[in-house]
């Protein structure tokens, strides 16, 4: 829970915390280590085809940026 004067990044860190309890709570990993490799040309492919200007996010991932991530997501190095 966010506290009176609590900064952006204090209360994005408390959010962030929040979502890994919950997800520990609910056995929900930290990793997918059954990503394969040879799928994430095509998995970053259809991630990038869905991102769209008009969403209220602050930066589009480019399709090196989406293999990246679902890198990360496999071995967990997030």
């Amino acid at each position: 829970m966010t506290a009176p004067g609590d900064n952006d990044r204090i209360k994005a860190e408390k959010f962030i915390d929040s979502i890994l309890e919950m997800n520990n709570n609910l056995g929900i990993g930290d990793h997918i280590p059954d990503i394969e490799e040879s799928d994430i040309d095509e998995m970053a492919g259809y991630a990038f085809d869905e991102a769209n200007p008009n969403y209220p996010i602050p930066v589009i991932f480019s399709k090196e940026k989406f293999k990246e991530m679902y890198m990360k997501v496999k071995t967990g190095d997030i």
